[in-house]
């Protein structure tokens, strides 16, 4: 083999491993994509799943507000009471769970969402 062959099949053997190397980093670009799009539309449902949670939260506990107002006796009145308090304490655990998510995605905790999310006071 001449000098100038062999200088040939080197150069096109480093071509080889250049282009062998840019479509890895091509294909590791392309996962890295994939990956981030998943994660983003994973963070969007979980995001919407938290609004979810803390809306039904406050609606169980304004129904066990009426369960209290509805009580018939001392009895069933303590116990709407405790059910109150109980599902209140849910309502607002998922309150800060959902500012918690805002704050992660960088979403400001604004007056509409905190007149929203507003959980009804404690009841006795």
């Amino acid at each position: 083999m001449s000098e100038a062959e062999a200088h040939s099949k080197l150069d096109l053997e480093t071509l080889i491993r250049v282009m062998r190397a840019r479509t890895k980093q091509e294909r590791m670009q392309a996962q890295h994509e994939s990956i981030e799009a998943e994660l983003k539309k994973e963070m969007a449902a979980a995001f919407g799943r938290a609004n979810d949670k803390v809306a039904d939260a406050i609606a169980k506990v304004v129904a066990a507000g009426e369960g209290i107002d509805c009580a018939r006796d001392a009895e069933a009145r303590s116990a709407a009471v405790l059910r109150y308090a109980t599902l209140r304490e849910a309502a607002l655990r998922a309150r800060w769970e959902l500012r918690v998510h805002r704050d992660a995605l960088g979403l400001a905790w604004t007056e509409e969402v905190r007149i929203r999310t507003r959980v009804p006071g404690p009841r006795t």
